[in-house]
């Protein structure tokens, strides 16, 4: 009953950690599109568009295995640890590399582990979560169609206070998908761990390689090109997410070369043999509690011969190969860089597993090539390796030496080939600023420079000048003035500008033409936002632009858009009075692609103004009714007929 109790008591406190957890930590969108909408205690609701795994080929095994009653059983196998305040909790996450179990055949790393604790009076509590062909992305809460492998997770992390939690991502993924994929995984898992169990330390458990035959997506690579790259995938995250990484697969190469008339792999070519499972747990075994004593192997489940269990034991104990460059090195284009194991007394040949990205020479000498991930790898004779993985980048550039923004805006100006961190400084913050992002917001009129440099590459800088200017005024229309200017040909029309206002602007400068997209002149200046142009004439058709100025001039904008202004004026005019002598009818020829046509009439030697308008679709006709009658020739009355 009690364990009943306890059960439920872990199963509510998951619930609730589900909940909470799931939308902000582990909910997050895949490459298949798969996104958490919700969570409750009971039930998650995902729109799931995930139509297979799409590795199905390269999967660790063919089955779930799974399952807590039977991973229960295998804690409490080993009687003499049963837990206490000293007792040192294990938690394995990952596939059939951790634990395998096919019909009567059940091998697993934690047992092994809890062996050999057993056997050297350690006190040890191993257990696991795993399923057939897992990434660590399922367990992360990244794909909505394996919800139960983070239910799984999160459920047996509550269960106990761990110690160490391990790890394992599926066995071709660090090869071909570690950034975009086992990266952010482990960086999820990281957050999601750290939150349930603070005090866990993580390990990064490096799997074997083995002869991969390729899949639809992924191509066929050989054991040995697969360790390698399997390796420098696990140390460059480990060393990016600050965990410390248990090189399983290198011993495992190492032990296949040493012992090699002992089996250790199965017989499907893939997964561990028993003893391949011994190799992993004596690893653990040296990275939680040091040197693995001598044993008697006549007491090992595994059936090791006495001299390779010995030898195994020793084997593990040599690190992997560390040099003067770290797990990840970012280098542009041509440049150069050494790579030396620090160990002096170690014979070591130095090989890239992508020579058109980066090249090394027998010495250590790395030579970038061009843009792209390569894999440098350092081998002793021994077996043993070294890692670095070299982004080769381009350089950081712009494509122009200056760019025009507007007074207010916000904008966002990336370098043609950029990096995943750049830090971005603006030498005239009054001007404008950049925050980390590189969004840029304009706060007064003037010029700064804009610096971004590669965290990755120091050397790799690149900047641009950024000219703070006036928006270009927009809607710009031109209409026809009540009066039209006096001259001695009497030939000329008023065209009436306005425009929208634009902030910061000290006077608007007004340009024409008679060519739609050239020969615009300047003709007149404002501090307004009309304009009235008197010089314009009566048959000819005009374009005119304006632009938004500083102080003196500086830091203008655009020219606007333009605005068609043309006119034409009618001929045949006639006037006829009516008898009334108040009323006078006009009438005059349809002037081609007129849409209004304006009636102006002037008085003695007066002004021409307009007294109305006629639509072109209708009669050319107009009928003059605020004539005044006096004296003869007291008022004498001209009429013009302007088509528009």
């Amino acid at each position: 009953m009690k364990k009943i109790k306890r059960y439920l008591a872990v199963w509510l406190v998951t619930c609730l950690f589900i909940s909470m957890l799931l939308p902000t930590e582990a909910g997050a969108e895949e490459t298949e599109a798969e996104t958490i909408v919700s969570v409750s205690a009971s039930s998650l609701k995902y729109n799931d568009n995930d139509a297979g795994t799409g590795y199905a080929a390269v999967s660790d095994n063919r089955t779930a295995v799974s399952e807590n009653t039977e991973l229960d059983t295998e804690s409490s196998s080993i009687s003499e640890n049963d837990p206490g305040s000293d007792t040192v909790k294990i938690l394995f996450v990952g596939n059939s590399f951790t634990r395998y179990h096919k019909t009567d055949i059940k091998y697993s790393v934690p047992n092994q582990l809890q062996e050999l604790a057993r056997l050297t009076g350690k006190k040890v509590m191993a257990d696991c979560v795993t399923n057939g062909s897992a990434r660590l992305r399922y367990y992360a809460g990244m794909s909505a169609k394996y919800k139960s492998y983070y239910q799984q997770l999160v459920t047996k992390l509550m269960e106990e206070e761990w110690d160490y939690v391990v790890l394992q991502e599926q066995s071709v993924v660090p090869a071909f998908s570690a950034d975009a994929e086992m990266g952010p995984a482990v960086a999820s898992l990281q957050k999601l761990i750290g939150k349930l169990r603070p005090r866990a330390k993580l390990l990064l458990y490096m799997t074997h390689a083995y002869e991969f035959t390729g899949s639809e997506n992924r191509a066929a690579i050989r054991a040995e090109e697969l360790q390698k790259r399997v390796g420098a995938a696990y140390l460059h995250i480990g060393s990016e997410c600050g965990i410390d990484v248990v090189p399983v697969g290198m011993q495992f190469q190492r032990a296949s070369v040493f012992y090699s008339d002992q089996q250790f792999l199965s017989k499907d070519g893939k997964h561990p043999s028993k003893l391949g499972y011994f190799v992993a747990a004596c690893c653990f075994y040296q990275k939680i509690f040091g040197d693995l004593p001598d044993l008697d192997a006549k007491k090992l489940t595994a059936n090791v011969p006495q001299n390779v269990q010995k030898g195994i034991a020793v084997l593990v104990r040599d690190p992997v190969l560390t040099t003067n460059c770290g797990p990840q090195e970012y280098l542009l284009a041509g440049e150069k860089v050494n790579m030396q194991v620090l160990d002096s007394t170690v014979s070591v040949k130095y090989s890239s597993l992508d020579k058109d990205i980066a090249t090394v020479n027998s010495k250590g000498q790395i030579t970038a090539v061009t843009e792209g991930t390569a894999v440098i790898v350092a081998q002793a004779a021994d077996g043993r390796q070294g890692f670095c993985t070299v982004y080769v980048t381009k350089p950081l550039s712009f494509g122009r030496k200056q760019y025009d923004v507007g007074l207010g805006d916000s904008v966002c100006i990336l370098p043609e080939h950029c990096s995943d961190e750049m830090e971005w400084r603006s030498s005239h913050t009054d001007v404008a600023d950049v925050d980390a992002g590189g969004v840029i917001r304009t706060k007064k009129l003037g010029k700064t420079t804009i610096r971004v440099t590669d965290l990755n590459n120091p050397d790799s800088t690149a900047s641009f000048v950024l000219c703070v200017t006036l928006h270009t005024p927009k809607n710009l229309q031109c209409t026809t003035g009540k009066k039209l200017p006096q001259t001695k040909k009497g030939n000329m029309i008023g065209y009436q500008l306005s425009w929208s206002r634009v902030n910061g602007t000290i006077r608007y400068q007004i340009y024409r033409s008679t060519k739609k997209n050239r020969g615009y002149e300047l003709i007149g200046k404002t501090n307004s936002t009309s304009y009235r142009d008197q010089t314009a004439k009566i048959g000819q058709t005009y374009y005119y632009k304006v632009v938004a100025a500083g102080r003196n001039g500086a830091y203008a904008s655009d020219m606007s858009d333009y605005v068609k202004c043309g006119s034409k004026q009618a001929k045949g005019s006639k006037i006829r009075m009516l008898r009334n002598k108040k009323t006078a009818v006009l009438s005059w020829k349809r002037v081609k692609s007129a849409k209004t046509y304006l009636v102006y009439r002037k008085q003695n030697k007066g002004a021409f103004k307009c007294i109305g308008t006629v639509s072109a679709s209708g009669k050319c006709r107009f009928i003059d009714r605020t004539r005044k009658k006096g004296k003869k020739y007291k008022y004498k009355y001209t009429y013009k007929v302007v088509a528009m």
